[in-house]
């Protein structure tokens, strides 16, 4: 029973790996472009996922996801993200980070459950043939 319940781990971990690197990265992204103000566009234009850090970057999940982060390349996205002394924070990547969470916690969930579902059912008609 141990051997079945690593095989649903393990593959759920899989699932999870892949989706953090793909699908969850880009969802922050389009979560953190909802909540950036527009006044050229220049800032939201900017923000994008990468796997490098060239000092002008807000480095977003990096303790979760080292190689890939979601950034904005203007100089100026800090001062937004944070405020200033004569302009209140923005927080758009804080805010859509947090909205991210909510959507990965529930997929993460989902798998889980899938994963479990699915070996249970295999491990059951192993038993009951």
């Amino acid at each position: 029973m141990t051997n079945e319940i690593e095989k649903i781990f393990n593959g759920v971990k899989k699932e999870i790996d892949t989706r953090l690197m793909g699908e969850w990265i880009g969802t922050a992204q389009n979560e953190i472009k909802k909540r950036t103000p527009v006044i050229t566009g220049r800032l939201k234009g900017s923000i994008d996922t990468d796997g490098g850090f060239d000092g002008k970057t807000i480095e977003i999940g990096a303790d979760a996801v080292p190689s890939h982060f979601v950034e904005s390349g203007t100089e100026y996205a800090a001062y937004v993200e944070f405020g200033t002394s004569r302009q209140k924070a923005q927080g758009m990547f804080k805010r859509g980070l947090d909205a991210t969470d909510e959507i990965i916690e529930e997929d993460v969930a989902n798998l889980i459950e899938e994963g479990f579902d699915n070996q249970f059912s295999k491990f059951l008609k192993r038993i009951f043939k």
